[in-house]
């Protein structure tokens, strides 16, 4: 499935082709700011269209996918959440430490997850 997402033309395949440079890219980056911040640049792309915040968006519609346990749902929507709100930190030069590699990993591991979530749910997606 992963492979058909790929060469999809429809606009959830280009975001998915455009996720998963960006975690590569990210994967390679030794540098915890710019990882995280290719990291959650993935989620936007994944995440992020229509009405609505940036941050609500990812952390609503990322729980969504990855559970139906509304538990689960809420631990990973303030996952989400507070990666989102991190990355705004360093973003903006609030926020230059260098203890990023837990929310680093965090957005990695959801990023990851949530592309093949949508990679292998594709053909039930709309264009």
């Amino acid at each position: 499935m992963l492979t058909a997402s790929a060469i999809s033309r429809a606009k959830i395949g280009r975001a998915i082709r455009a996720a998963l440079r960006w975690l590569r890219e990210a994967a390679c980056d030794a540098v915890g700011p710019s990882a995280l911040i290719k990291c959650v640049t993935a989620l936007e792309l994944l995440l992020v269209g229509g009405t609505g915040t940036p941050s609500r968006a990812i952390s609503e519609r990322g729980a969504y996918l990855l559970s139906d346990d509304p538990k689960e749902r809420e631990m990973i929507s303030g996952a989400l959440r507070e990666i989102y709100e991190r990355r705004g930190r360093v973003v903006h030069g609030n926020d230059l430490r260098d203890d990023l590699e837990i929310h680093v990993e965090a957005s990695f591991t959801l990023a990851t997850l949530i592309t093949a979530v949508l990679a292998r749910n594709i053909v039930a997606l709309p264009n």
